[in-house]
């Protein structure tokens, strides 16, 4: 069974605790990237892992995106064993959050755990995943974070919402990463996000590209 989904994250290397995909990938691989986690754990049930990622319509409205390609969803494979004890079990260890925009994604990363969203910090592993954050649109409201995100630097107006990730998955102790999935983002942020999250100098020459 393991075999089956190997190839399905042939191309995340899940042995990296900050990781960021830039090929391809369908709308299971979350999910099954989620398992993969939860099965390397040494105590599953004592483990988490949290999806954020669009609501649906979003992927609607935006002419650039690929419907059927990236939304969350499941495939034959999950719902061929989905239902079967140990694949139960895991995906019953899987929380998914389903946000409207950049501000509600930075603030629900920064106040976890939220007991509002029935969050507790686990106590062997703790996995997030960042689903296509680049199809959220940014919010209007002047806040510190919305001044933040509209900063003209390309990719900046991830790094509050990256560094957030970061600081809620080292809430565990034991085993956590941050995982953060986006085939939508254009190449000038994906090489200022890698920059802040392997501690580079980020150019300043960046070019702005993109969906923007």
């Amino acid at each position: 069974m393991e075999d089956e989904q190997s190839h399905r994250l042939q191309h995340i290397n899940l042995v990296n605790n900050r990781v960021i995909v830039e090929e391809s990938y369908n709308g299971a691989t979350p999910l099954h990237a989620a398992i993969c986690f939860l099965q390397q754990s040494q105590s599953p049930e004592e483990s988490q892992v949290i999806v954020f990622t669009p609501k649906e319509d979003l992927y609607m409205v935006n002419e650039h995106v690929d419907t059927q390609h990236t939304r969350l969803t499941v495939d034959d494979w999950l719902l061929q064993n989905g239902q079967k004890g140990r694949i139960a079990r895991l995906l019953s260890q899987i929380q998914i959050i389903r946000v409207e925009d950049l501000i509600q994604l930075a603030i629900c990363l920064a106040v976890y755990p939220s007991s509002n969203l029935h969050q507790e910090t686990p106590e062997e592993a703790l996995m997030i995943i960042i689903h296509d954050m680049s199809i959220l649109p940014s919010d209007s409201t002047q806040t510190d974070v919305a001044t933040t995100l509209a900063s003209p630097t390309p990719g900046s107006h991830y790094l509050p919402i990256v560094g957030n990730g970061l600081a809620a998955v080292q809430l565990c102790k034991n085993k956590s990463q941050l995982l953060v999935l986006d085939s939508y983002m254009d190449s000038s942020s994906r090489q200022t996000l890698k920059c802040y999250l392997e501690e580079e100098r980020i150019p300043l020459d960046l070019p702005s590209d993109g969906l923007a």
